[in-house]
């Protein structure tokens, strides 16, 4: 959920009852933003688009058939007892419908999660398309992307998140 002034990287310094403030710690300054709001407004905008155009990625019933994997950074399926390490702090979420196979959207992702202070190496899944290609990498916004077979490594930086196709 985005609050007017977050697609911008306002903070209300931290006020998280900024709603009883009349003043500069509630008010959001248009005028004020500077580079970094720029483009954190236009990453937001980005998404928002991604979101709108991918049914994958936003679901009208939840009888759609979508399938769900939780996955470990070694590619696996998350186990028991990695749901359970307190430890762990980077996973990934497959999601596909074999309904969108045929259409000319997307119909199979993997979205890599990693809120480590380091990089951490993930394997992606297998897939009949044999590559995955990144859309999104929160690391670097405006990089190239990155294309990897399944089975493959890929590199995830630090608090970062990466979406494959």
């Amino acid at each position: 959920m985005i609050l007017a002034g977050d697609e911008f990287g306002r903070t209300q310094q931290g006020n998280n009852n900024g709603y009883c403030q009349d003043n500069e710690i509630s008010w959001v300054d248009w005028e004020g933003i500077d580079d970094d709001g720029r483009a954190l407004t236009d990453f937001v905008r980005r998404m928002t688009a991604i979101r709108h155009a991918q049914p994958l990625l936003h679901r009208a019933s939840w009888r759609d058939g979508m399938i769900v994997t939780w996955l470990n950074p070694s590619g696996g399926e998350q186990t028991h007892e990695q749901w359970e390490d307190v430890g762990a702090n980077s996973i990934a979420l497959r999601l596909s419908r074999a309904d969108l196979a045929h259409q000319d959207v997307w119909s199979d992702v993997v979205i890599c999660f990693n809120a480590h202070d380091g990089t951490v190496p993930f394997v992606l899944p297998e897939r009949a398309e044999g590559v995955w290609t990144s859309v999104i990498d929160t690391a670097a916004p405006d990089g190239p992307e990155v294309v990897t077979a399944g089975g493959e490594i890929v590199e995830l930086a630090a608090r970062s998140l990466m979406l494959f196709v």
